[in-house]
């Protein structure tokens, strides 16, 4: 249940010294008309709305996850050019959080919310079935990276992630969601 998972993030990114946190309510929010409309969406951010950006460690970098009121703001070079025009391609799709500078993507397809990914302007690619699909799968690489491998998963050395950082990773992963979506996540986050 997202709940417990969304409790759980809460836990480790304040124990982690990681910032911000999620909501633990129903809230009315208004939904950014600029923004496809996905009735999973409306309902995480009801609840769980970044109370601020959420962003912590993950991996080698830093995935940050953004309230909805600063999405309308998030979506210019990805949903909307520099001078305002709506990009077709991103016709139902829109940002909700950053890895790098790489966007972490909502595909709104009936009320449901495809979590995709992409490198700089290239295509758009499905690390997830949902929303709660996903922060599941956050949650995990939050175990393993912290409490697992005591936020160490890089070899000290070569600077590599650590073969049994990825192995751990990979193995969990794959209980979380499944074999279409395991290879495209650790592509993305884990290079």
């Amino acid at each position: 249940m997202i709940e417990n998972v969304i409790k759980e993030i809460n836990y480790l990114v304040k124990v982690y010294g990681q910032n911000g946190f999620f909501g633990d309510g129903n809230k009315s929010l208004d939904y950014p008309e600029s923004i496809p409309y996905a009735e999973d969406v409306k309902v995480f951010y009801s609840k769980y709305n970044p109370v601020e950006k959420v962003f912590f460690d993950f991996g080698s970098s830093v995935l940050y996850i953004f309230p909805l009121e600063e999405l309308a703001n998030l979506q210019s070079g990805y949903r909307f050019g520099s001078d305002g025009a709506e990009n077709s391609e991103w016709k139902n799709s829109f940002v909700i959080g950053l890895f790098d500078d790489e966007p972490i993507i909502v595909e709104a397809i009936n009320d449901t919310a495809v979590i995709k990914a992409s490198f700089e302007s290239g295509c758009h690619f499905e690390i997830s079935e949902n929303i709660e699909m996903f922060f599941n799968a956050v949650l995990c690489v939050l175990n393993i990276q912290y409490i697992e491998f005591g936020n160490e998963p890089l070899d000290d050395v070569s600077l590599d992630f650590k073969p049994e950082f990825i192995k751990s990773l990979r193995n969990e992963l794959f209980k979380v969601l499944g074999d279409k979506y395991t290879s495209n996540f650790i592509g993305f986050f884990f290079g």
